[in-house]
């Protein structure tokens, strides 16, 4: 509209806000869009604006660059983007890794990993004459363990996933075979079974289990309003367990306290 050529990603996940302010990924759309509504537009666009929507998240986040500053980063990472499409480019691996489609493959995490150690060799707390100083780690090494231990577990994910497709695709994984997992018994025609067991003299009655829909149902069903209006007062929301977070995560630390006495009235 007017001079401005307006962008907006949709992200429909929960998982990572992003910001679109200096997002590479958005000015790189940008790129593309102009580089299509140019030849029909001409010189009346003279600038973008590009946005990222993540309603699940509630976060709306907005950018503004004039086309010049645009076509200028577009040749600034030419030289990066032909390093990339010709494999010469340098690997730097970090949370933005979740995104690849080659973390599977990639050598980065897998050259961070000793073979059979469990442990990386410089929290081995080995003395200058080879006697071990102290066998425990301590809790700054245990914190920079846990963060190590999340990225391979992910990883570790990543690799089942690869190998599975590709033993499915007929390619085979040293070492790895696909076997059928734990299944669940299921009837073929529940209703046709449930009748030979009324025909086999059962009652029906010790056939079927009576029990009440569940708090989302039941809102569902009534609509949030009335549902808060009718029944509001029997519905509370207990503190969740305890569960590890990285100290840069948004949600307030675990009070111990306050989940002592979740449910505690006032007047108690």
């Amino acid at each position: 509209g007017g001079d401005t050529l307006s962008i907006t990603d949709y992200k429909h996940g929960k998982g990572v806000p992003v910001s679109a302010v200096g997002n590479p990924q958005m000015r790189l759309y940008a790129l593309g869009a102009l580089k299509r509504y140019a030849p029909v537009f001409g010189d009346a666009i003279k600038q973008v604006r590009m946005s990222i929507d993540q309603p699940r998240l509630d976060s709306y986040t907005t950018d503004t660059i004039t086309v010049e500053e645009l076509l200028a980063w577009g040749e600034s990472i030419k030289p990066i983007a032909q390093k990339a499409f010709s494999g010469l480019g340098e690997f730097v691996p970090g949370d933005h890794c979740r995104f690849c489609r080659g973390r599977a493959q990639c050598c980065v995490p897998a050259a961070s990993v000793p073979p059979g150690a469990m442990v990386p060799q410089e929290f081995s707390h080995i003395g200058p004459h080879g006697n071990e100083v102290h066998p425990l780690l301590s809790d700054e090494e245990i914190g920079d363990l846990l963060i190590r231990g999340k990225e391979l577990v992910a990883w570790y994910k990543d690799l089942e996933e690869y190998a599975t497709k590709a033993l499915l695709d007929g390619k085979p994984i040293e070492g790895w075979k696909l076997v059928a997992g734990r299944s669940i018994r299921t009837f073929t025609d529940q209703d046709a079974a449930i009748q030979a067991a009324i025909a086999a003299g059962y009652d029906e009655a010790l056939l079927y289990d009576r029990k009440p829909k569940t708090l989302s149902e039941m809102e569902k069903l009534m609509g949030k309003a009335e549902f808060a209006e009718k029944i509001g007062g029997y519905v509370t929301k207990p503190l969740g367990k305890p569960t590890l977070a990285l100290s840069a995560d948004k949600r307030e630390a675990y009070n111990p306290a306050a989940a002592d006495f979740a449910g505690v009235a006032a007047n108690e």
